[in-house]
């Protein structure tokens, strides 16, 4: 194989961050993904590690990069940046759809009968690689979701409380956070107790997941990939979300035996409104000004709040959530029964336990109308 092209060879690769909620990263590497996505963890403006969600080793990495960021070009957030606004489901679907033929497998240096016995690298088309053996083999885990605890008192992801010394909640949530899918079950337990603590007398191997703070009380899920390894999933976001529709989902352990006791939810702290608008792109931001005209023109008297959490419009009581997220805002709705002939609402998830359980995607300000008919029937739930 010429020089030429040994050299374009390479990884196009989709990596997920905690951090930036409703974005991919979708980018090249000559290097192993794994190495890229620590490189790019590394940085002190990046508040969480980067994971590999998927990769594929191609014949030219260089030219494949370019098609998919051509065909993911309406969810890009800026031309000098690799983030897309599209749902993990999605851009692994169009990235494979493109990268298909030039898909191949890489392979170590091998010998081959040349004049001076140089050993070269070798590139197997798809067609030939089926007997090879795959870069990362599947250990037969089922892909699995650990949802948090029914009685859980938040409605939000949080860290731990951090102190000196450190819980062993706090411990076990930077172990996840700084190393999504690297340990399995068994092997984060023995990082948390038999290294981190030093206790190795502990009888960790029966220890249980489902059991830990971590999704008891913190509001943060588990996601268990098909290697068995773990990494954390805030209960807000939309990973959270698709890995309920796509995956096996398990409930973690209640706090209480009592399925009457709950805890009180913590208290909402303010947050300007053009906080929440810089994770959306500009059209999400222009249909936000459109709805939040129209919902304050239904009645001179409706309050509007900027929360830690989202923007609720408010008479006795809110009748309106709005969620932001990069490419649509997610508003809820009051528990009612509706008016709804298109079947434009859907039925939050009883596990979130919000009070505003209806929810309709705004997507295009096309929906505005018919939306707007709908905060209308919740606002008359409470004038």
């Amino acid at each position: 194989m010429a020089q030429e092209s040994l050299d374009k060879r390479g990884y196009v690769y989709i990596l997920v961050n905690p951090a930036f909620t409703g974005f991919v990263k979708i980018g090249k590497t000559t290097n192993e993904p794994e190495a890229r996505a620590r490189q790019l963890s590394s940085g002190s403006g990046v508040p969480a590690p980067y994971a590999v969600a998927w990769d594929a080793f191609v014949t030219d990495c260089h030219h494949v990069e370019k098609l998919i960021h051509q065909q993911l070009a309406g969810t890009r957030s800026r031309n000098d940046r690799e983030f897309f606004a599209t749902p993990l489901k999605h851009a692994i679907a169009t990235v494979s759809s493109i990268v298909a033929p030039f898909s191949c497998e890489p392979e170590a240096p091998t010998e081959t009968p040349t004049s001076n016995g140089t050993g070269i690298s070798i590139c197997i088309p798809m067609a030939l690689a089926a007997s090879q053996p795959r870069k990362r083999v599947p250990k037969g885990c089922q892909e699995e979701l650990i949802e948090v605890a029914e009685d859980c008192p938040v409605d939000r992801a949080e860290p731990p409380p951090d102190g000196d010394p450190k819980t062993i909640a706090r411990i076990g949530y930077e172990i996840l956070v700084e190393n999504p899918y690297k340990f399995t079950e068994r092997e984060f337990y023995h990082e948390l107790h038999a290294v981190r603590r030093e206790r190795p007398d502990l009888k960790f191997d029966s220890y249980n997941i489902k059991r830990a703070p971590i999704v008891k009380v913190h509001g943060w899920g588990v996601h268990r990939n098909q290697d068995g390894m773990l990494a954390l999933v805030a209960m807000e976001s939309d990973r959270y979300r698709e890995l309920q529709d796509s995956v096996k989902t398990t409930k973690a352990y209640r706090t209480s035996k009592d399925s009457s006791v709950s805890f009180p939810k913590r208290q909402a702290r303010p947050k300007p409104i053009q906080e929440h608008l810089k994770v959306c792109l500009p059209s999400t931001r222009d249909i936000f000004e459109q709805f939040r005209t129209k919902v304050r023109e239904i009645h001179p008297l409706i309050q509007e709040n900027s929360w830690s959490y989202g923007v609720a419009y408010r008479a006795r009581q809110n009748f309106v959530e709005v969620y932001f997220r990069a490419n649509r805002l997610e508003v809820c709705l009051r528990p009612k029964v509706y008016d709804d002939p298109k079947g434009l609402l859907s039925k939050v998830p009883d596990s979130y336990r919000w009070t505003l359980n209806h929810r309709f995607l705004l997507e295009d300000e096309s929906q505005l109308p018919d939306l707007i008919a709908l905060v209308r029937q919740s606002w008359e739930d409470v004038r």
